[in-house]
């Protein structure tokens, strides 16, 4: 029996990491930041990902979780962590949050929970904490302030509702 839940949420953990249009998107949006289409284009995919319950990783100091890229978990409330907080230049702090597993070996000496990312959004809007979140720390790295964080949960509310 435990053998099928682990199946079971490692096919769920695939299905929600499944960002390869998206990671195209930033891509594509990195090499000419300054183009707004590209842009709409990356935030379009992110809002398409949202809807069909995609998720993202959230880097997290716990005792709960082992570390590593291979041990990420889908977020349950009764494990519990930290924010792992990266400094920016001007000394904002920025939660850490990656499209896939790729991504997150880049910074995989944390623990981290995979979560929804219409989830993820509306949660770390509400932490005073930090100042916002990074995506993809260290690799096409995209940066998303508190005021941009509560754009895209008012968005993705308001699509919700209609």
């Amino acid at each position: 029996m435990k053998t099928a839940a682990k199946e079971e949420n490692r096919k769920m953990i695939e299905f929600m990491l499944d960002n390869a249009v998206l990671e195209e998107k930033i891509g594509k949006w990195k090499q000419n930041e300054k183009d707004i289409v590209l842009f709409m284009d990356f935030i379009a995919a992110l809002i398409k990902r949202s809807r069909e319950d995609g998720g993202l990783i959230i880097s997290i100091k716990s005792g709960e979780v082992m570390t590593g890229a291979e041990n990420i978990e889908i977020f349950r409330k009764d494990k519990r962590g930290d924010l792992n907080i990266v400094a920016g230049e001007s000394g904002r702090r920025f939660a850490m949050v990656f499209t896939s597993r790729e991504r997150f070996k880049k910074c995989d000496d944390t623990s981290g929970f995979v979560m929804f990312i219409d989830e993820l959004i509306g949660f770390l809007e509400t932490q005073p904490e930090i100042d916002g979140c990074i995506m993809n720390y260290k690799e096409e790295d995209v940066i998303f302030n508190k005021e941009m964080l509560g754009i895209l949960v008012d968005f993705l509310d308001s699509k919700e509702k209609s």
